[in-house]
C-alpha cells in the first residue's frame, strides 16, 4: 500500500490496541505485569509532573512565532500519555492523562464537579490521535515525510481539541474575558509543540523497539491494524477540530476588540489592537498551515481508500478464480463419481443377471434330486429301514431348503433386474392361503404344529397373484421351520381403514432384540436362530419385504426371544 513512499509494511509500528483483560492472569503472563508495572509508574509519574507543572509555572512560557511573541503552555504529562496511546491504544493514555488532569484541577482549588469536567479536555486530545490512528494505518515511527507530516496534523487539531479546557479553567479561576483569548491561544500551540519537539523524536528514537517488543510478546493479544473502522469518523473529527480553530479565533478576537469599544482607555485599545495582530498573524499561519494539511490527509485518505478497493478488487478476482478452480474440480469429481456409479450400477446388473443364470440352471437340476429322493424314500419305507428313511428324509428335506433358496434367489434377481412385473388384481386372500399353505401344512403336520387360518372367506385384496403366493409360502415355511414341536402357528387377517392388515404369528424361539434391527439389511444376511439343522439364509424374509412394497404394501417384524415372532405386512382392499 503506497501512503508513505509506500507505506513499509514490514515495520510494527502502527496502532494495535492491547486488550487490559487480555494481560489476565498477571502470575502466569510475565510480559503482561511488566507492562502494568511501568503503566502504573508512569501514571505516578504523569501526577507528579502535573502537579509540578503548576508548582513551577510552566506556562506562559515565551516563544516568538511569525514575528509576534507567543506565550505557550506545557503539560509534560501528555507526553507519557501521548506515547501510550499509539504504542498500546487509547485507554492506556486515557486514564493517567485524565487522572492527572483530575488531580491538578483539584489542587489549583477548582471545584470537584468542574474539576471533573475539566479533566476530559486532555483526553479528548488523545482520541484524536486514535481516531486517526486507528482509520488510517500510517506508521508513526515518524521515519518518513508522510508519517512526519500525518503526526503533525493530527497533533494540531487533537490540540485544539484539548485547549478546550481553557475555557473552564478561565471561568473557575474568575478571569476576564479579555485574557480567555491568550490563554486559549496557549494552550493549543503548546500542545501542538510540545507533540513536535518533544514527542516526535522519542516516537522516532523507541517506536520501532516498543512495537517490535509489544508484537512479539504482546503479539496474540494484540488486535489487527488494518482494520479501517471509522475513517470517515477521522476526517470528520479534523475538520471539525478546523472549524473550532477557526470560530475560537476569531470569535475571541471580536469579544476582546468589543471590550476596548465599550470603554475609552487608551491602553485597553493597545493591548486589544496588540491581541488582534497576534490572532490576525497565527490565523495567518494556521490558515495556510491548515490548507497544507488537510490537503494532504485527503491525499492519504484518497490513497488508502485506493488502496483498499485495489487490495478488495484483488482478494475478489483471487476467491473467484479459487472459486472456479473448485467448481471445475467439483464437476470433475461429479464426472468421474458418475462413471464410477455407473460402472457399480453394470457391476451390479450383471451379478443379478449372473444370480438369476445360476438359480435357473441349478433349480431344474436340485428338482429333478428332490423327486428322485421323493421316490428313493417310498421304497425304503416299503423295505422298513428306519434309520437309511430317517436319513434320506432329511437329505430330501435339505434340498428342498436349497430349492426354495435356488426360487428365492432367481425371484430376487428378476426383482433387482426389473424383469418381475406387478400386476395386482382383486384376490380371495383365504383362497390364497390356501394354495400357499399346503406344503407347509405338511411340513407342520409331520412337527406336531397346529397351523391355524383366521381368515373370513369375504376378504379381498389387490394383489399380485405370484407375489403374494410367494410371501404367503415364504412366512409359513419360516414360522414353521423356527417353531419347535407341538408348537403353534397362527395366521389372520383384519380391515383396517382401506387396508388387510395380515399376522403370521409363531411359538418358536424368537430373535434377538439387536439382531432384529439387521433383519432387512443385506449387508447383514444371516440366519436368524432356528431348530437344529434348520438354518436360513435371511433372503426369504427380505423378498417378502421388497414383494409387499412393490405391490403397495408394507412389512415389518415383532418378536420376543424365546416366546415367538410375528410378521405383519398390509396389502390395499381390492378396488370396486
Amino acid at each position: 500500500m503506497e501512503l508513505d513512499r509506500g507505506l513499509d509494511t514490514t515495520t510494527s509500528a502502527y496502532y494495535r490496541p492491547v486488550s487490559l483483560r487480555a494481560l489476565q492472569p498477571l502470575g502466569r503472563h510475565f510480559d503482561g505485569a511488566a507492562l502494568l508495572v511501568a503503566w502504573v509508574a508512569t501514571l505516578a509519574l504523569g501526577i507528579g509532573l502535573g502537579l509540578a507543572s503548576i508548582a513551577y509555572g510552566w506556562s506562559g512560557l515565551p516563544l516568538h512565532f511569525g514575528g509576534v511573541d507567543i506565550y505557550i503552555t506545557l503539560y509534560p504529562p501528555l507526553i507519557f500519555c501521548t506515547l501510550w496511546v499509539l504504542w498500546f491504544g487509547f485507554w492506556w493514555g486515557f486514564v493517567p492523562a485524565y487522572l492527572a488532569t483530575l488531580v491538578l484541577a483539584l489542587y489549583s482549588g477548582m471545584p470537584l464537579a468542574w474539576s471533573l469536567l475539566f479533566a476530559f479536555a486532555d483526553p479528548l486530545s488523545l482520541a484524536v490521535l486514535a481516531i486517526a490512528y486507528r482509520s488510517i494505518p500510517m506508521a508513526y515511527d515518524l521515519r518518513s515525510f508522510n508519517g512526519l507530516a500525518f503526526f503533525a496534523l493530527i497533533s494540531f487539531v487533537g490540540s485544539i481539541f484539548g485547549a478546550t479546557g481553557s475555557f473552564i479553567w478561565t471561568h473557575t479561576n474568575a478571569l476576564g474575558v479579555h485574557e480567555l483569548l491568550p490563554i486559549w491561544q496557549g494552550w493549543w500551540l503548546g500542545g501542538l509543540v510540545q507533540n513536535l519537539l518533544l514527542v516526535a523524536p522519542l516516537l522516532y528514537l523507541f517506536s520501532p523497539q516498543v512495537s517490535r517488543w509489544r508484537d512479539y510478546h504482546l503479539g496474540a493479544i494484540s488486535a489487527d491494524p488494518n482494520h479501517a473502522r471509522g475513517t470517515l469518523l477521522a476526517g470528520a473529527t479534523i475538520i471539525a477540530g478546523v472549524l473550532l480553530y477557526l470560530y475560537f479565533t476569531v470569535a475571541l478576537s471580536h469579544n476582546q476588540l468589543n471590550i476596548a469599544l465599550a470603554g475609552d482607555d487608551t491602553a485597553a485599545w493597545r493591548e486589544a489592537a496588540l491581541a488582534n495582530a497576534e490572532s490576525n498573524t497565527l490565523l495567518y499561519w494556521a490558515v495556510v498551515i491548515l490548507i497544507l494539511f488537510v490537503a494532504f490527509f485527503g491525499a492519504q485518505l484518497f490513497n488508502h481508500w485506493t488502496a483498499s478497493l485495489q487490495r478488495a478488487a484483488r482478494e475478489l478476482s483471487s476467491a473467484n478464480a479459487q472459486l472456479l478452480r473448485e467448481v471445475s474440480q467439483r464437476e470433475q469429481t461429479e464426472q468421474e463419481l458418475q462413471q464410477l456409479a455407473d460402472r457399480l450400477a453394470a457391476a451390479n446388473a450383471s451379478k443379478d443377471r449372473l444370480f438369476s443364470v445360476i438359480a435357473h440352471d441349478l433349480r431344474g437340476p436340485v428338482g429333478a434330486i428332490v423327486s428322485l429322493l421323493g421316490m428313493l424314500e417310498e421304497q425304503i419305507r416299503a423295505l422298513g429301514n428306519r434309520e437309511l428313511n430317517e436319513r434320506f428324509h432329511t437329505l430330501r428335506e435339505a434340498m428342498r431348503q436349497l430349492m426354495r433358496l435356488l426360487e428365492n434367489l432367481l425371484q430376487w434377481s428378476r426383482l433387482q433386474l426389473d424383469r418381475e412385473q406387478c400386476q395386482p388384481q382383486p384376490l380371495d386372500l383365504a383362497a390364497a392361503l390356501e394354495n400357499a399353505s399346503g406344503p407347509s401344512a405338511l411340513h407342520a403336520t409331520l412337527k406336531d404344529i397346529t397351523l391355524e387360518r383366521r381368515v373370513a372367506p369375504e376378504t379381498v385384496v389387490q394383489a399380485d397373484p405370484h407375489m403374494l403366493q410367494t410371501v404367503l409360502h415364504n412366512l409359513l415355511s419360516n414360522a414353521i421351520k423356527f417353531t419347535p414341536r407341538s408348537g403353534y402357528v397362527t395366521i389372520s387377517a383384519t380391515q383396517e381403514h382401506h387396508e388387510i392388515h395380515v399376522t403370521v404369528r409363531d411359538t418358536g424361539i424368537g430373535i434377538e432384540p439387536e439382531r432384529l434391527s439387521q433383519l432387512f439389511d443385506i449387508a447383514q444376511l444371516s440366519s436368524r436362530p432356528g431348530t437344529s439343522g434348520e438354518p436360513g439364509s435371511g433372503l426369504g424374509l427380505m423378498l417378502c419385504k421388497e414383494l409387499m412394497e412393490r405391490q403397495g404394501g408394507h412389512l415389518w417384524v415383532e418378536s420376543w426371544l424365546h416366546t415367538g415372532t410375528e410378521v405383519h405386512f398390509t396389502l390395499p382392499v381390492a378396488r370396486t
